[in-house]
């Protein structure tokens, strides 16, 4: 089931007004009405809509970021594509304290921290959440 679909432009305003709306949706699908839940998908978000602004399409708001949020049976899925050169994520370093608190670039840890599940193909990002398997305290 589609629940958000639009593009917008490359400016942390625009994702903020975007995570909003999406949010709204959000809370009315039962299966998210549950505040932990709601909480980390608004924090996914916002970072990596931020990413494709600052990383991908480098503060051009002539660049557009594209976002698609739907329901597959039990998972929550999230695209993300920019009109950058491509996305490249790090290998794991979740349990490395020192690289979690660096000043920059810890946002996608703490999403995989946040039980998501993530893919890339070239500029698009999958963001998966499988309900069925997700607990409250990581």
């Amino acid at each position: 089931m589609l629940l958000y679909k639009n593009e917008i432009e490359s400016t942390f305003e625009a994702v903020h007004d975007t995570v909003e709306e999406i949010m709204d949706q959000l809370k009315l699908v039962e299966a998210l009405d549950r505040q932990f839940l709601l909480f980390r998908i608004n924090f996914m978000l916002r970072e990596v809509l931020n990413n494709a602004v600052e990383h991908g399409n480098a503060f051009n708001e002539d660049k557009l970021i594209f976002i698609e949020v739907k329901m597959d049976g039990s998972k929550l899925i999230t695209k993300v594509r920019d009109e950058g050169d491509g996305i490249h994520l790090e290998p794991s370093h979740e349990h490395n304290m020192d690289y979690i608190l660096r000043e920059r670039r810890r946002g996608i840890t703490l999403v995989k921290q946040y039980q998501f599940e993530l893919e890339v193909e070239h500029t698009e990002l999958r963001i998966t959440l499988d309900l069925d398997s997700v607990v409250e305290e990581v």
